[in-house]
Formats: C-alpha cells, structure tokens, sequence
C-alpha cells in the first residue's frame, strides 16, 4: 500500500469537498483530490486513485449524467458513493454496479466515511500481503517440484 493513499473526492458543493478535503488531511495522512466537477475528475483519472468518493447527484444536467454514469468509469478503483437520499434501492443498485459502499450524507458523515476509507485500505493490504504469499508458495512449490525431480532421477539412477 502507498504510504499516502490518494482519494478524489468529487461532490459538486464545494462546502462538502472543502470540508472532507480539511477533514482527511488534517487527521490522516492522505492526499486529497478535490474535483466540483464529474467530467474534470475523468480527466484525472490517469493518477490512479486509490480510492473515489463520488456524490451521487452530481449537478451536470447540462451533460445529463448521474452518479450512475461516474461510477461504471471509476469502479476500477474502490468507489464510495455519498448521496443525501436514503432510498434503498438505489443503495442496491450502486452496489451491485461496484460502488464498495452507499453513505447518506447526514451529521454522522465524516465518521462513516472516514470507516469506509479506512476498510477500504486494510483491504488493499491483505490483498497486497495474499500476493505476497502466494508467490512465495509458488517459489517454495517450484523448489520442492525440482527436488522431486532430483530425488526421482537419483532413485532411477540407482536401481
């Protein structure tokens, strides 16, 4: 994992980003990427991002595109999508398209953020730390194969 995990936080109210941007870090270690614009953060995406927090209803109805449209293009990265509605069935539907988490943008935001993110990471990390090991078993596999192809071939040879 990168020592300073990159976010984009796209939301098209500036108070939020400006207040999540502040938020995350000033009590994390995180570089922050902060885009008022749906279309501008596709832009970027080339800087791979760690992590996406995308609000849902995106003001670009001069494009006619929702939250629904960003995310099929950042779901690559682990995205989380805020929005201020808590209707469950759009909460369903975003994370059956790949969003990793729905949270509704209400006076516990911050903290139900801030715990996605941080689940977001240590799973990055296991996954890294499963990569390790197993090509580490894949060496230790290899290795063993080899011996039993020696101690084959010395058996053969001797009898």
């Amino acid at each position: 994992m990168k020592k300073h995990p990159h976010i984009f936080i796209v939301d098209d109210n500036r108070v939020v980003t400006e207040m999540l941007k502040f938020h995350f870090t000033e009590h994390n270690d995180w570089k922050v990427t902060v885009f008022n614009d749906g279309f501008e953060m596709l832009k970027h995406l080339n800087q791979e991002p760690d992590i996406v927090v995308l609000d849902y209803h995106l003001n670009d109805t001069k494009r006619g595109l929702d939250g629904n449209f960003y995310l099929k293009r950042t779901k690559r990265f682990a995205t989380i999508v805020l929005s201020g509605q808590r209707n469950i069935e759009t909460a369903v539907n975003l994370l059956k398209q790949g969003a990793f988490d729905y949270i509704v943008k209400d006076e516990n935001v911050l903290f139900k953020l801030e715990k996605s993110i941080q689940k977001i990471l240590q799973t990055k990390e296991k996954v890294k730390d499963i990569h390790h090991h197993k090509g580490q078993i894949q060496k230790d596999m290899l290795g063993l194969f080899a011996f039993l192809v020696l101690l084959c071939s010395f058996i053969y040879l001797t009898f």
